[in-house]
């Protein structure tokens, strides 16, 4: 069972509560200020800019940044959440709603 629209959006919604900017997706998707983000991402701290990249990714499946930028560039306190966000996708629903249970926690 493939993880639907609104599924990706909560996971990259969540992922965003790693840098506060949560409240830049909703259920239906991107809010208007996270598209104007995307834009000017280059002018965000290098953290930020990846992560907001990866939930554009989750979210389309377009333009994310690869393993080797996240590893290099990311503390490696938030590499469980990136696995989390990769077993949540792996066409598991059940794991989206885990990974979102344990976010509310």
């Amino acid at each position: 069972m493939k993880v639907n629209d609104q599924q990706r959006a909560a996971v990259a919604r969540a992922l965003l509560t790693v840098i506060q900017l949560d409240h830049l997706f909703t259920l239906e998707g991107p809010t208007l200020e996270a598209l104007a983000l995307r834009g000017s991402a280059r002018l965000m701290p290098v953290r930020d800019r990846l992560i907001l990249r990866l939930a554009f990714c989750i979210w389309n499946f377009d333009g994310g940044p690869g393993w080797g930028e996240l590893l290099n560039e990311l503390p490696a306190s938030d590499l469980p959440t990136l696995v989390g966000v990769l077993i949540a996708l792996s066409e598991q629903p059940g794991e989206v709603k885990r990974m979102l249970e344990a976010g509310d926690s």
